[in-house]
């Protein structure tokens, strides 16, 4: 049995008990109690928040769940001082979240940059039809170990040609050398 979920949150997605790829990427890069360590205990630590991190996440918000990202309020004062604990609290207390300014411009210059990339614009285009496939959650028993299975898509287009499933990344040097390294590195091939 399969299901589809539409603009799931990621904290709801990251509590879904299935397997997914990122578990088994991690059992082959580090061991088997990495990952289970990482993704499946019940008393899992949070993500660490680094930088890269940070603004990769921005930048996927900035594109794939504009209405989100309209909720956050930039703060120039830097992480671990008292101005940006006090703009975290009062960004809560009206429904927003914080970031750290320089990380959120960077976020925002680089969704532009693809939004106005002649080619893959348009796929990214904040219209009815594309926010609606952004961001999807699907779930499913897999037939052949009866596990069940989660996956996180990006953004899936439909053409008249052809599905695309798209996946956003961000980097410092998107050359095919650097790139392809990258790729390696962090398990996306």
């Amino acid at each position: 049995s399969g299901e589809i979920a539409v603009g799931l949150p990621w904290q709801t997605y990251r509590d879904l008990t299935a397997w997914n790829a990122s578990f088994f990427k991690l059992s082959v890069q580090r061991t088997p109690v990495h990952a289970y360590t990482k993704y499946r205990a019940p008393d899992r630590p949070e993500q660490k928040e680094v930088k890269a991190f940070r603004e990769g996440t921005l930048f996927h918000g900035a594109i794939l769940e504009p209405a989100v990202h309209q909720l956050i309020q930039p703060c120039t004062s830097g992480p671990t001082t008292k101005a940006f604990a006090e703009a975290v609290k009062a960004a809560a207390a009206d429904g927003k979240t914080v970031a750290i300014a320089s990380e959120y411009d960077l976020a925002n210059a680089m969704a532009e940059a693809v939004l106005n990339h002649p080619v893959l614009g348009s796929y990214f285009e904040p219209t009815p039809d594309n926010l609606k496939l952004n961001e999807l959650t699907l779930s499913w028993d897999d037939p052949s170990t009866g596990l069940r299975c989660k996956a996180r898509l990006d953004a899936l287009r439909i053409t008249d040609e052809e599905i695309l499933v798209m996946d956003l990344k961000s980097t410092q040097d998107a050359g095919p050398l650097e790139f392809g390294r990258s790729a390696v590195l962090y398990g996306y091939i």
